[in-house]
């Protein structure tokens, strides 16, 4: 079987009754593919598929005929930029070869219609097309996939794991941190213990030293004393503290422990500690306690409490005693959370310094690089910044702009306007937007557009102004010819409108003179043609009053007469006069009648006029058997009219289309229907004319649905 080319017709079966159309299908295919000639260095394109202009976000027409590079440039002024290089030793790599040409994932910038660039990253195979007859390459296929999203989750993941490598290594320093104080409250353990130890000593010398009651007494107070000292101690001490006994029951506790624990002291002693504290069963608690206790070893360790009444980071000492064990609790949930909150503040502040060096480097760049004056003003509208471009245009420096701004410059018709605009966005910090002329380098005036915004810190108060100066010279000569070539064309139509309804008024007339027999009695045959003859004069007399209306729309000469506009009157004679179409049409009609108390702010006629031509597009295109419905509601402060249908639908792409004068989205269908494509356009005009508007959804097999929405009278 012959392999069909881009040059040749993809559908010629298909034009011949034999076979699919091969060029829809290829531009519906799901992957992103271009055909382009191998006429190398141009690769002039010549296929593409659907996927593919809307991933490159372009059109058919667009690039089509065009050298692949010349469609697709690298980003002007981009030194790193290699996606043309790349792309062009690839293509000819697989032209040479005759075999496909697989690239490495290609960085190449897309330009978006507004001008602007977007980074994408592409991963592209290039395989060459032989003619079976002369055995040379005619064309190549490129296909890519956009990875650009991948690349960038790569990229994502990469910070993210550096991130938290260095959360490990802050964790590890507290850590370190906490042992040190933990050895800290070791040794103030082991004095209490040397304290206890004299205290006992003390008591023993008292009893073997009778005689000496007088230095046992006082020794006695000085135990006394060293036990009230430790109590002391260990009452203010911010540490909770309690001790065990073999048996794991509470024996002592300190202040600090009812106010951790949220439990008064004498609800804690003489009870076992697992059920006081049922949390720590099966954790580290609860297996350094028992080690401390069985097999006298010290234990220091963080613990994350939880038990549904406490949620609590601490800090655990455990020391065995003669009858159990003691334990100190530092709380350091939020010293773990500040942490925590200082390590991500800091890796933050260094980002935000990282990003902010960024941004003032790509914001002077851009400021030079955009084909517009840049500058920055202070609060009180005072120059702090121009771009080299804005001193060359008024042929001074940025010292002298900064030092007396550009008033001096303006043309003295436009000066009081400039200002006054100015001191008001000075005032109120709203945007500011002005046009008027200014004075060039040679002494030349010419238009420019001037906008700014206000900068705002956390209190919403005016920490600065950017903005721009546009030259506009060419738009408004370029707007002031449209605006005159549309009044001409608006003139021409509404003149020759006028000048062919005359004549068909004449034609209809005496066509009606002769079928009634004026001229003498008329023959059955004769009669027929008379009647097809008035049928074609109505036709083309409804299509020049469509030409009128849509003239007088477009030259802004239709005049509203708005009111209160009961919806339900007005769909009901709706209903009525598209009556004998639904008929003739054999459609299923539903009508779901407004509430009378829906009442639109609307013209009445207008109103009747465009839902006549939504009723009357909804019979003209659903097969008979269809149907065709027709309901209003109230929606807050808006009225929506809605009629739909089961017709043929219309595709998405298309949508927007059906309102464009003179556009028929299917010329063979219209065609079979007559029409001149003005209805939906003069409807949403109108809609619009009214503060409304006119909107359609639509799905293809499926059938559509127009919807006509108003204000809602008061």
């Amino acid at each position: 079987m012959q392999r069909s080319t881009p040059d040749r017709p993809l559908n010629d079966a298909n034009t011949a009754g034999e076979g699919p159309d091969f060029r829809a299908l290829f531009h519906a295919l799901p992957g992103l593919f271009l055909v382009v000639r191998a006429d190398a260095p141009r690769f002039t394109i010549v296929a593409a598929s659907d996927a593919y202009l809307h991933a490159t976000v372009t059109r058919r027409e667009d690039i089509t005929g065009r050298g692949i590079f010349e469609a697709f440039p690298d980003r002007p002024g981009d030194p790193n930029a290699t996606g043309e290089r790349n792309l062009r030793a690839s293509l000819e790599r697989a032209l040479s070869s005759g075999a496909p040409d697989a690239m490495a994932r290609q960085p190449y910038a897309i330009r978006r219609p507004d001008g602007s660039w977007e980074e994408r990253v592409w991963s592209p195979l290039n395989t060459p097309l032989t003619d079976p007859a002369t055995g040379r390459v005619t064309h190549l296929i490129h296909r890519v996939v956009d990875v650009t999203k991948e690349e960038q989750i790569a990229a994502d993941h990469a910070r993210l794991r550096g991130e938290s490598e260095e959360a490990d290594r802050a964790r590890r320093g507290a850590e370190q941190a906490y042992r040190e104080l933990s050895r800290e409250s070791a040794s103030l353990q082991w004095a209490n213990a040397q304290l206890q130890d004299q205290a006992a000593e003390l008591e023993m010398q008292s009893a073997e030293l009778q005689a000496t009651a007088a230095q046992l007494e006082e020794r006695t107070e000085e135990a006394e004393e060293a036990r009230r000292r430790t109590v002391s101690i260990l009452e203010s001490m911010a540490d909770a503290h309690f001790e065990l006994d073999s048996a794991f029951r509470i024996v002592a506790v300190n202040g600090a422990m009812e106010r951790g624990s949220a439990l008064p002291r004498a609800e804690l002693l003489g009870r076992v500690f697992w059920e006081m504290f049922p949390g720590a069963i099966g954790t580290g608690f609860e297996r350094h306690y028992r080690a401390a206790v069985s097999e006298k070893k010290e234990a220091h360790f963080i613990h994350d409490y939880s038990d549904g009444r406490l949620e609590l980071v601490v800090e655990v000492d455990a020391y065995p005693t003669d009858r159990g064990v003691a334990v100190f609790w530092r709380d350091i949930t939020l010293r773990m959370r500040a942490t925590a909150e200082r390590e991500r503040l800091l890796a933050v502040s260094e980002m935000a310094r990282g990003a902010l060096a960024i941004s003032e480097e790509r914001y002077r760049t851009l400021s030079e690089a955009v084909p517009v004056q840049v500058w920055t003003a202070r609060p009180d509208g005072a120059l702090d910044f121009v771009s080299e471009r804005t001193a060359i245009y008024f042929g001074a420096s940025a010292e002298e702009l900064l030092g007396v701004g550009w008033g001096a410059y303006v043309h003295p018709d436009d000066l009081d306007v400039a200002l006054s605009r100015w001191s008001r966005s000075l005032a109120t910090g709203t945007p500011y937007e002005a046009e008027f002329r200014l004075r060039d380098a040679k002494g030349e005036y010419r238009w420019h557009l001037a906008r700014a915004l206000a900068e705002f810190d956390d209190s919403g108060t005016v920490t600065g102004w950017v903005g721009s100066n546009t030259d506009v010279e060419g738009e408004r000569r370029a707007r002031g010819e449209a605006e005159a070539a549309n009044r001409s064309k608006s003139e021409f139509l509404a003149v020759m409108s006028h000048e062919l309804r005359t004549p068909l008024n004449a034609i209809g007339g005496y066509a009606e003179l002769l079928q009634i027999g004026v001229q003498g009695a008329v023959t059955p045959e004769q009669v027929d043609y008379l009647e097809r003859i008035q049928r074609s004069q109505r036709h083309l007399l409804g299509l020049i009053n469509e030409v009128l209306n849509y003239a007088k729309v477009d030259a802004g000469a239709v005049q509203y007469d708005l009111g209160a506009v009961a919806m339900a009157e007005v769909l009901a004679g709706c209903e009525a006069l598209t009556a004998p179409q639904v008929l003739a049409r054999q459609l299923d009609f539903r009508h779901v009648p407004a509430s009378p108390s829906v009442n639109a702010h609307a013209d009445s006629a207008k109103v009747q006029q465009i839902v006549l031509n939504m009723l009357s597009n909804a019979v003209k295109f659903t097969e008979p058997g269809g149907k065709v419905t027709l309901e209003c509601v109230a929606d807050g402060g808006q009225v929506l009219v809605r009629v739909g249908d089961t017709g043929r639908g219309i595709a998405q792409d298309q949508l927007e289309r059906v309102f464009q004068p003179f556009v028929q989205v299917d010329a063979q269908l219209t065609r079979a229907y007559e029409g001149t494509g003005l209805g939906l356009a003069i409807s949403r005009d109108l809609a619009r004319g009214m503060g409304g508007d006119l909107v359609a959804e639509s799905t293809p097999g499926v059938g559509s649905t127009f919807t006509l929405r108003l204000n809602r009278a008061a």
